[in-house]
């Protein structure tokens, strides 16, 4: 089961953890996630900041109007593809984060945005806080740009994936079967694993805010065997996936 968040009730649903997520590392970057937007509204779905606000994060979510946006630093980069409110439909985004003035937004695999703001790797090389379901807006206000809908599969990359990478992820294919060598974070959000906040990758487990419910997943094409024994010393994920039968989990 994937993980719906919703802001509704008067508390917001987010995860998150004081964690520098790409600490140590310089362009490229990536964030992906499979995404069902509620509303079409400016949204969070996975973002990094180094608690100074939007100046000093790098984000992926949504943009009023119902399309897909990545950000950093003040720069965006907008999609074509939109959706209407009420959407039921699941959505694959991936940003590449691939130099200072260099990023690029691709919508269920396919390019779909662009964006040049200068930005240099030392705004987010050291940020430390990550969230999935939100991202602050200015300071640590964090209230208007929380997620409504679901969230799944989000994953943190240090690598420019490929076309065909991307194109695989958007098909389904875990991220564990995608580049796992690039991965410092994976949250599932549900499928096999459980609890829904750990990562099998890092070890960075998040911590809710909120009481976000579940929601049907994806179809994800996992590696077997099962999740809990995919897990090698140091936290990385096993890197033979392909001795491995697959688990196609909905």
């Amino acid at each position: 089961m994937a993980l719906h968040f919703n802001s509704d009730s008067g508390t917001d649903d987010y995860l998150s953890k004081s964690v520098a997520i790409f600490s140590g590392h310089t362009y490229p970057l990536a964030f992906t996630a499979w995404v069902r937007p509620d509303d079409r509204g400016s949204e969070n779905a996975v973002a990094s900041d180094s608690g100074s606000g939007s100046s000093k994060q790098i984000r992926l979510g949504t943009v009023s109007g119902g399309k897909f946006q990545m950000g950093m630093r003040g720069g965006t980069a907008t999609s074509s593809v939109h959706y209407d409110n009420g959407n039921t439909t699941w959505f694959h985004l991936t940003g590449l984060f691939i130099a200072s003035n260099d990023y690029k937004l691709y919508v269920n695999g396919s390019l779909d945005g662009a964006g040049t703001a200068n930005a240099p790797i030392s705004d987010f090389a050291d940020s430390d806080t990550f969230y999935i379901g939100t991202g602050v807006s200015s300071g640590t206000n964090i209230a208007s740009k929380t997620w409504e809908g679901g969230l799944a599969e989000v994953a943190a990359y240090t690598a420019e994936l490929s076309a065909g990478e991307i194109a695989a992820l958007a098909k389904g294919f875990s991220p564990l079967l995608v580049r796992p060598s690039a991965l410092v974070g994976y949250w599932p959000l549900g499928g096999p694993y459980a609890p829904t906040t750990i990562d099998p990758v890092g070890s960075n487990t998040l911590t809710a805010n909120g009481g976000a419910s579940v929601e049907s997943h994806p179809k994800i094409i996992y590696p077997m065997p099962p999740p809990a024994v995919m897990v090698a010393a140091g936290g990385q994920a096993v890197r033979a996936m392909h001795h491995y039968r697959m688990l196609r989990c909905s």
